[in-house]
């Protein structure tokens, strides 16, 4: 018998997020890996840091601080479309 494991959906979201900007050419970066936060996306010569949230996720008290601090480009997103606003994407 297998066990059925269900992904995450956050991690749904954040490959369909990926998978969106890489197709507009925009550079990606997973930081997650590396203990900061969700990624990091280049456009038109600016650097995004973007923390991925499913619809109801809510930012750590860690990500809470980093983002009352932090003076650079950030934004949480929880769609392709919020992601596209965040890096100012326009067609």
């Amino acid at each position: 018998m297998s066990i059925r494991r269900r992904v995450p959906q956050c991690y749904i979201n954040e490959e369909a997020i990926e998978n969106e900007l890489r197709a507009y050419g925009i550079s990606y970066r997973n930081l997650s890996e590396d203990g900061v936060h969700d990624v990091l996306v280049g456009f038109r010569s600016v650097n995004y840091l973007l923390e991925m949230k499913s619809r109801y996720g809510k930012l750590t008290l860690s990500q809470n601080k980093f983002f009352e601090e932090w003076e650079g480009h950030k934004a949480v997103v929880r769609s392709v479309d919020e992601a596209l606003r965040a890096i100012d994407w326009t067609d």
